[in-house]
């Protein structure tokens, strides 16, 4: 089961329940099936990927 923490008009970005231990727990999902990736190891850090694979945005920081 997913648990969603922070989501856009065109991804998701959570934490994966059933996550391997040593993995990362963060994964990134976008809407029109093209992307979805786990194993990030922080919210920052699966934020920063999504802005990335979605926007093109390089140097991104998750404002609350």
């Amino acid at each position: 089961m997913d648990f969603i923490i922070k989501s856009t008009a065109y991804g998701e970005v959570g934490i994966d329940t059933k996550a391997s231990p040593g993995n990362g727990k963060f994964y990134v999902k976008l809407y029109d099936g093209s992307y979805d990736a786990v194993g990030f190891d922080s919210f920052e850090e699966a934020w920063a990927e999504l802005e990335f694979v979605a926007c093109g945005i390089v140097d991104v920081e998750y404002e609350k």
